[in-house]
């Protein structure tokens, strides 16, 4: 097997195609259609898009890696880095049945390490608990001073089996209270409205009211809106798009993107006006769309996105965290630097173990009688 870089998905040779055609009937996240769109609008990070293929001795493609090349990494000016890392799902290559994701990260850990010339750090985010764990011994392995860092919290729930009413009931008092009190209380006047799209048929204006509410809400405005806009209209060409809005008396009161895949309901954007705020826009357009899930949808989960803010835990009672990992070259000076800044002692610690590590191994065997005489 081999690793080739390549700038872009148009850069790409056929072989890929399938790969990633597959990847994309799991989870529309994965697919070819959003990775373009996030790398194109979304990108997080100051630096051009970096495609790693994994390709056996034929040229066909086993593996998929996404993320960016960057010239600096942190306080670190001028430092070549690789960042695996693309929004907001947990990195995993982009695999076929001949490769582990294991295997795959190997490759690309030794592959940056010793490249010409080599990168002086790779980080690799946001990363789910099973590879947190199983990443940094690749990464020892291969000669990489490591540094964990924390990124967000993730509410969810498990509702595999669940119908909304089992749901509701299982919400705090408050929350059903509100629920149905503002619910009623809505439907009662004839005032309100929510339309909930799934297909690309007025997406256009429902787009345009659902920036109107985040001009009016506490975010003061979308960010990234061709970003946004971008994912909407992959997600809808894919069937995933749940783009729920709440109008009443005719104006867009609270808006909401969600994404149904993979048997995920993963919530994306949210906000409500804060005109209404007496109504409660928000909670009532939320219990709509999660009835939605999972009534007709039948998600097995439903995942709320990045943060632990407190309306969240009403909602789902489970939490996870989302790590990064980076790790810094010590065989070049701006990844001894990155690794020093960063790390501190404890990186120079580990620095001289990497660079006594040869000395010891020979002074081991010419004392045991096994090293050459």
């Amino acid at each position: 097997m081999q690793i080739r870089e390549y700038p872009d998905f148009d850069a790409l040779p056929v072989s890929y195609d399938a790969l990633l055609e597959t990847a994309g009937r799991t989870n529309v996240r994965w697919s070819r259609q959003w990775l373009a769109a996030a790398l194109s609008h979304g990108a997080s990070l100051a630096g051009p898009t970096l495609l790693l293929g994994v390709e056996d001795a034929t040229g066909r493609a086993a593996a998929l890696n996404v993320g960016f090349s960057l010239q600096h990494y942190g306080e670190s000016a001028h430092c070549r880095a690789l960042a695996l890392q693309i929004g907001e799902e947990p990195y995993r290559p982009i695999v076929s049945n001949a490769v582990s994701a294991l295997d795959v990260f190997q490759m690309v850990a030794h592959y940056a390490h010793r490249s010409r010339p080599p990168y002086d750090a790779l980080r690799i985010s946001p990363l789910d608990a099973e590879l947190l764990e199983r990443l940094p011994p690749i990464l020892r392995a291969e000669g990489w001073i490591r540094q964990r860092f924390f990124m967000f919290a993730n509410r969810y729930e498990d509702v595999s089996g669940c119908d909304s009413s089992a749901y509701l009931q299982a919400r705090p008092p408050r929350l059903r209270s509100t629920i149905e009190r503002r619910t009623r209380s809505l439907e009662k006047s004839r005032r309100s409205r929510i339309e909930i799209i799934e297909t690309d048929v007025g997406l256009d204006s429902t787009t345009w009211d659902f920036e109107r509410v985040f001009s009016r809400s506490w975010k003061q405005g979308l960010t990234e809106v061709p970003y946004q806009r971008a994912l909407m209209k992959v997600a809808a060409e894919a069937g995933a798009l749940r783009l729920a809005l709440l109008y009443i008396d005719d104006a867009p009161a609270a808006a909401q993107f969600w994404i149904m895949s993979g048997g995920v309901g993963y919530l994306h954007r949210l906000a409500y006006d804060e005109r209404f705020r007496d109504l409660s826009p928000g909670t009532v357009l939320t219990w709509h769309v999660i009835r939605h899930l999972l009534d007709v949808d039948r998600v097995d989960v439903l995942d709320l996105g990045i943060g632990d803010d407190a309306y969240k835990r009403d909602w789902a009672t489970s939490l996870r965290e989302r790590w990064g990992l980076v790790g810094f070259n010590p065989r070049t000076l701006r990844g001894l630097r990155g690794a020093v800044w960063n790390l501190g002692g404890h990186a120079v610690k580990n620095v001289m173990r990497v660079m006594l590590r040869p000395l010891m191994n020979r002074s081991t065997q010419a004392g045991t009688g096994i090293g050459p005489r």
